[in-house]
């Protein structure tokens, strides 16, 4: 934020960012690419808005001589000012009620003057465009081939007309070449171009195509249009649309004052009218209409898989909505709508209409239904705060009134039913009709009813059953998004509740062996009370609100989780825990819960957090108790394999440890008069506290250090602070001694190094077998760790403040050195990571081919070799000193991003690599003979700035690649762009496929060692800067594909010997084409069999999963050898010859 005299000078504001200049700030010779909004009293000058930037200039915000590059927009509200603005090409400069002085308009520029805004004095250039709606112009120069565009009432005043249009009728076509036509223009194919009809045009069957924009004004009529992906159709006031197709992906707007009628929504395209628009006769296939903010909508249509939304004030009228369609009201309302689909209604209202068979109306919180009528197999459900009024049930319907709706006046025919499910039903004109509220109600394929007891019903699909007072649901299965309500008196027995089915027990109801089984079922105890219950296969069941459980089964088995969680005054009674969680919060209480870890499973887990307590849990082989964040556990039994993890001001009182089981203490959490029995152990860390253990013969405290431990009774047992302490999970633990020599391999355990300690040749596996199963080794103060290897992908060595560790290696495992903590001669190999802290120091660590280590600001990393294909990650270089860099290493500068600033430089006599960027420099202290070598620039995978060193140049940073906004980096570009091809198209990019290659790989692979076309080496000064690519790779010469590997001459067109490393990124279209790679002509990715040799080929089959593979059909010849191949190789040798002569010179 800019105020009060503040400064902002030559400034960048990037892509997603944003500053506010308020009253007396000044921002000047800045760049925007995210936003920047300027308020009463502040400046912006002589800054650039460019690729995607915002600059909006608010009331008393002002800004001067700035400039609008391609992509950029100055959006100038009400009483705000620009003056001197420059908008180049594709630059937007939009007025909502400000004013705009002076300034200029380029070529494909635009500046839109709306809502009362006015403008003095701008100049439009050749191509340009200004559009007046509403607004004013005066003294406005318009160039020959720009154009004013009056409507809407418009005022222009002065101008001066120097061989430009000023236009107010018929149709403009605006695009690279702008042109007028009068009156009627039939089968435009618009693509990056717009159309504007205006007073008296008539626009008949255009295709509006990616980039293009039909804005209709007053007066003019679009017809038959149809809008593809990307493009867009905006009618506005006092324009007309009839009859357009809107497909996959487009766009299209009525605005106040428009009028659509007949539109077709094909499929995923979207519609909007907004306040005082009108549609009328729409129909909505896979896609959506919405109407908002008093828009209003006629006779609608919606068809299977489509919605209509009516949000906001919005009104529709006479929609159709058939099986399988959606209306959706909040905040609008509706009239005579006729629904055999979902209609679903909250704070909205609906007057009238039909609700026909298999149509289901859901009225929500603050919703009215009035006059609606529910014809044979139609259902209404009326949700808490809803009213229905006046309604008429027919036979063979039903509605449902819910707790805490309101049913009044509703005329029940012979054989409806009205459903009295805790709502208030009055004034109810029973024509023969029943008001029920007791035994079973279901509302699924249409509405049916059971007096008493409804048994083996299965019911699967969108739906509801209602368990009323003195119903029982007996063996039912329910499953895929039926929701099953129990109210108070009414009985679930036996059933089961599959995948993505939800049953809620509401206050007296009663659940009595129940089975939840499948991913997504939902079981909800509130206020009820449920006995037997088994949860599996991922199955969630709450207990809130006072209600109870006992008896419960909790069985996971392999990544499916089911959990119990109590919470909100919940109680659960002797649950059985086998591979699932029992999860306490909020005043949640458990008793007698056991848990298991026999079976495995990714569970066997208790939680408890949040003022939750635990009453005499009992923990078996390789099950887990933890308690964070204020939860409780009283008389926990802690046996063989069991372990509690106690941590952030939490409580563990009056434990039994025994033989085999553990207790972890840490973070300020408390176990206090825990007794630890001969082979059961405490260990304590970071700040805990401990008070009144009894230690029994054989069992053992560890202090690790700053804790805080009194009260303790030594019953035979002992207090450890010194030495080296192993614990095994699921096993228990071992007092080893001073000095541990060649420990065996420990998978999942962890090994303490206390004060005096030391280990030798240890041998972790840090293989993840279950959540708490850490492979590690801890070295605290004092203590020292020699010569251990630890690899599994949780394998973790820990370095505390004063502790050492020397020798070590790791291989899909991580180091940890804190402040204070020192890490001597550590190797990293696959997958293996170094994280220093601020304050850590590691000295002579190997970073091996993807392996990596993490910097933090104020850690040191000192005399370190990074090998090919090592990472060291940074956001600070100060403490890094004497690196050594191997070919094909990388380091990485967080935080950074590569821009036309970024630049690398080595200076060979003080042995400092300096990153420079956006105006800051990053020092990196190396050591070595780099000679021959190359620092290389590339983005960041990591996100940052990646410096490589390389044998050879690399594929530079910023290959351009011509596309329709210009010349882009290559690894810029994302599927959906659009590349521009050698016949002058624009394609969209279909894929991106990856490969990187390690310089030990390639080692004399020609077949893949890269080729390098050096600058001017094709003719014609082309490419126009270095270009490198794979060897296999054609290009487009002589009206011939020739591998670039074919086109070697050893002057201009080399191929690298050896690389450190090599990455090639390949660019597919719909079909092979040739396209612009730093100006020359180069050909697309062709599948022709070749896909699999890309990293993220898996990607590909991601997105296009329908795709089948063709034979490979190319856009031009191949040419690989013969005679024409060796004239093509000599000419170029010439123009090498012509470079070299001219260089000289």
């Amino acid at each position: 934020m800019i105020e009060n005299g503040g400064l902002d000078v030559s400034g960048f504001v990037s892509a997603g960012a944003a500053e506010f200049v308020m009253s007396g700030g000044l921002a000047r010779n800045g760049a925007i690419e995210g936003e920047v909004y300027v308020d009463a009293g502040g400046v912006v000058s002589t800054t650039t808005v460019q690729n995607g930037g915002l600059l909006e200039i608010n009331y008393g915000g002002r800004a001067q001589d700035a400039v609008v590059a391609s992509g950029g927009t100055i959006l100038v509200r009400a009483h705000g000012e620009v003056d001197g603005a420059y908008i180049k090409a594709d630059g937007e400069l939009m007025l909502s009620g400000g004013l705009a002085s002076g300034g200029v308009v380029e070529s494909s520029g635009t500046v839109v003057v709306s809502s009362g805004a006015v403008t003095s004095g701008v100049t439009l250039e050749t191509g340009a465009l200004g559009l007046v709606i509403g607004g004013s112009a005066a003294g406005s120069i318009v160039s020959s081939g720009a154009y004013i565009v009056a409507v809407e009432g418009a005022t222009i005043s002065d101008t001066v007309l120097s061989g430009g249009h000023v236009v107010s009728s018929g149709v403009l076509i605006v695009s690279s070449e702008t042109t007028y036509a009068s009156d009627t223009t039939s089968g435009q194919n618009l693509t990056d171009a717009d159309a504007i009809v205006m007073r008296d045009g008539l626009l008949l069957s255009a295709t509006v195509g990616s980039g293009a924009a039909v804005s209709i004004f007053d007066g003019g009529v679009a017809s038959g249009d149809a809008i593809m992906r990307g493009g867009e159709e905006i009618v506005d006031n006092g324009g007309e649309s009839l009859s357009a197709a809107v497909n996959l992906l487009g766009k299209f707007d009525v605005e106040s004052g428009g009028v659509a009628s007949a539109t077709a929504l094909v499929a995923f395209a979207s519609m909007e009218v907004r306040s005082g628009g009108v549609d009328s006769g729409t129909i909505i296939g896979r896609s959506s209409l919405e109407t908002v903010s008093g828009g209003s909508s006629y006779y609608a249509t919606v068809q299977a898989t489509g919605s209509q939304v009516i949000i906001d004030g919005g009104w529709a009228a006479n929609t159709v909505v058939a099986s399988g369609g959606t209306m959706l009201i909040s905040h609008g309302s509706a009239s005579g709508t006729r629904d055999a689909g979902v209609v679903s209604v909250s704070d909205g209202a609906i007057v009238g209409g039909t609700v026909t068979s298999g149509g289901q109306l859901d009225a929500g919180f603050y919703a009215v239904v009035s006059s609606a009528t529910f014809t044979s197999g139609a259902i209404g459900i009326f949700e808490s705060g809803s009213v229905a009024q006046t309604d008429v049930v027919s036979s063979g319907a039903a509605i449902i009134a819910r707790i805490g709706s309101i049913v009044s006046g509703v005329e029940v025919a012979s054989g409806g039913i009205v459903v009295d499910a805790g709502g208030t039903v009055s004034d109810t004109d029973n024509g023969g009709g029943l008001v029920v509220s007791t035994g079973v109600f279901v509302a699924h394929n249409g509405p049916s009813y059971y007096s008493g007891v409804a048994e083996n019903l299965v019911e699967n699909g969108s739906g509801l059953i209602e368990v009323l007072d003195s119903g029982v649901l007996l063996n039912a299965t329910v499953a895929a998004g039926m929701l099953t309500e129990v109210q108070s008196g009414g009985v679930i027995s036996s059933g089961t509740i599959g995948a993505n089915a939800e049953l809620d027990v509401l206050s007296g109801a009663t659940a009595v062996d129940v089975v939840a089984s499948g991913r997504f079922s939902d079981f909800l105890l509130m206020e009820g009370a449920g006995s037997g219950i088994v949860l599996s296969g991922g199955a969630q069941m709450q207990v809130i609100e006072g209600g109870v459980t006992s008896g419960s089964i909790v069985k996971g088995s392999g990544h499916y989780v089911p959990t119990e969680a109590v919470g909100a005054s919940g109680v659960a009674y002797g649950t059985v825990v086998i591979g699932g969680t029992q999860s306490l919060y909020s005043n949640g209480v458990s008793y007698d819960t056991v848990v298991s870890g026999l079976t495995g499973g990714a569970g066997n887990n208790q939680r408890v957090v949040a003022e939750a307590v635990a009453h005499h849990t009992t923990l078996t082989m390789s099950s887990h108790q933890s308690l964070a964040a204020g939860g409780a556990a009283l008389d926990t039994d802690v046996q063989l394999g069991g372990e509690v993890w106690v941590s952030g001001g939490s409580l563990l009182e009056s434990a039994l440890v025994e033989s085999g089981g553990g207790v972890f203490v840490s973070g300020r959490g408390g176990a206090f008069l825990t007794d630890i029995e001969s082979g059961g152990f405490l260990i304590a860390s970071s700040g805990s506290f401990v008070s009144g253990t009894t230690i029994e013969s054989g069992g053992y405290l560890v202090d690790l250090g700053d804790n805080h431990v009194n009260g303790t009774v030594l019953s035979g047992g002992g207090v450890i602070s010194t030495g080296v302490v192993v614990y095994h999970d699921g096993v228990g633990g071992d007092v080893v001694g001073a000095d541990a020599s060649g420990l065996s391999t420990v998978i999942g355990d962890a090994i303490y190094v206390l004060s005096g300690g030391t280990t030798r040749d240890t041998k972790i596996d840090g293989t993840v077998t279950t959540l708490y199963s850490l492979g590690s080794e801890n070295i605290y103060a004092g203590g020292r760790a020699v010569g251990t290897t630890i690899s599994g992908i949780a394998g973790l060595e820990h370095v505390f403040s004063g502790g050492i560790s020397s020798d070590a290696m790791f291989v899909s495992a991580a180091q940890h050195v804190d402040s204070g903590g020192v890490s001597l001669s550590a190797t990293f190999g696959i997958r293996g990571q170094e994280m220093i802290a601020s304050g850590g120091v590691a000295s002579a660590s190997m970073i091996e081919s993807r392996g990596s280590a993490i910097i933090s600001a104020g850690a040191g990393l000192v005399d370190a070799t990074i090998q090919s294909g090592g990472v060291v990650l940074m956001t600070d270089t100060g403490g890094v000193k004497a690196m050594h860099l191997e070919t094909g290493a990388e380091l990485v500068l967080t935080g950074l991003s590569v821009d036309a600033t970024t630049a690398v430089s080595f200076d060979a006599t003080t042995d400092i690599l300096t990153v420079a960027d956006d105006g800051q420099s990053y020092d990196i202290d190396l050591a070595g003979d780099y000679s021959g070598l190359y620092f290389n620039i590339d983005p960041a995978s990591y996100g940052g700035v990646t410096v490589v060193l390389d044998s050879t140049p690399c594929y530079c940073p910023g290959t351009l690649i011509e596309t329709e906004r210009g010349e882009v980096r290559i690894e810029d570009l994302v599927i959906g762009d659009r590349l521009r091809t050698m016949g002058g198209q624009l394609r969209d990019l279909k894929w991106i496929g990856r490969r990187s290659y390690d310089g030990c790989f390639v080692a004399g692979r020609r077949d893949i060692l890269p080729v390098t076309f050096e600058a001017g080496s094709l003719g014609n000064g082309l490419p126009k800067r270095d270009l490198t690519v794979s060897p296999l790779h054609a290009m487009y010469v002589d009206g011939k594909l020739i591998p670039a590997g074919c086109l070697v001459n050893g002057e201009g067109i080399t191929q690298a010997r050896s690389v450190g490393a090599i990455s090639y990124l390949h660019l597919e279209l719909e079909t092979h084409d040739v396209i612009f790679a730093e100006g020359a002509l180069s050909e697309t990715f062709i599948d022709d069999g070749s896909r699999g040799m890309f990293f993220n080929a898996h990607e590909y089959a991601g997105l296009y999963p329908d795709a089948v593979t063709a034979p490979p059909t190319y856009c031009a010849p191949r040419l690989e050898s013969g005679e024409e191949l060796e004239e093509i190789r000599q000419r170029l040798m010439r123009f090498a010859a012509v470079a070299c002569v001219a260089s000289s010179r």
